[in-house]
């Protein structure tokens, strides 16, 4: 009787240290798939800021082998900018990156359905293509400034030469009767405002990405609290 009772344990613990291994596998792969922090204000050098605005460098794709998301090709094209709720939820591809009032949350893979979608403005490689008689094609490269105006001031884009085929050059100025807000290092760059707190007033939100770097970065600027 002792001799099947030592056989039935020896059969059944394995099982269970086996089952438990899977089980903890599975934990780390669902935490490796969706992160969430709160907002870090990290230093970027190339934003110089003489307002009374509160500019915060909230997210920046870190290096390659750290990251929780990849955008690759999804990065090609501007982000589709939803809002879920008091969120806005960046969608790339089946990627999503979603800013909240405090955090961010992000998502390797996600079937998000986005119902409401907010309007934003993108500049990329800023080129223009001329077909010629012969069949080639002159390509225009655009080098001007172009005004927007925003609920924190008149935001100016500085289009530049390309860097490579698919990411462009696109500093910023934002004016302000006490002074201005300079953001020179920024690729193709998407922004759009957004009242995420609800205190009546709009957040202004830069995307700067470089497609084929799969890389970036997001800035929040906002009047101080």
């Amino acid at each position: 009787m002792s001799s099947i009772k030592i056989l039935i344990t020896i059969l059944i613990v394995p099982f269970i240290l086996f089952s438990k291994e899977e089980e903890n596998s599975f934990k780390t792969k669902r935490m490796a798939s969706s992160q969430v922090s709160k907002f870090q204000n990290i230093i970027d050098s190339s934003i110089v800021n003489k307002t009374s605005l509160d500019v915060s460098l909230i997210f920046e794709q870190p290096a390659f082998n750290e990251r929780i998301i990849h955008l690759g090709e999804s990065l090609f094209d501007k982000a589709q900018i939803c809002v879920d709720l008091k969120s806005i939820v960046l969608k790339y591809g089946y990627s999503l990156i979603v800013l909240n009032e405090d955090n961010i949350e992000l998502k390797a893979r996600s079937n998000f359905d986005c119902i409401s979608e907010l309007t934003s403005i993108n500049y990329t490689t800023n080129r223009e293509y001329e077909e010629l008689s012969d069949g080639e094609f002159k390509i225009k490269y655009i080098k001007k400034d172009v005004s927007h105006q925003t609920s924190l001031g008149e935001l100016i884009v500085h289009i530049k030469q390309q860097k490579c085929d698919d990411t462009g050059t696109n500093p910023i100025t934002l004016k302000r009767n006490e002074g201005n807000l300079v953001i020179s290092n920024i690729d193709n760059i998407q922004f759009f405002e957004f009242d995420i707190n609800q205190d009546g007033k709009n957040e202004l939100y830069i995307l700067s990405y470089a497609s084929c770097e799969g890389y970036l970065k997001i800035i929040k600027i906002q009047e101080q609290l």
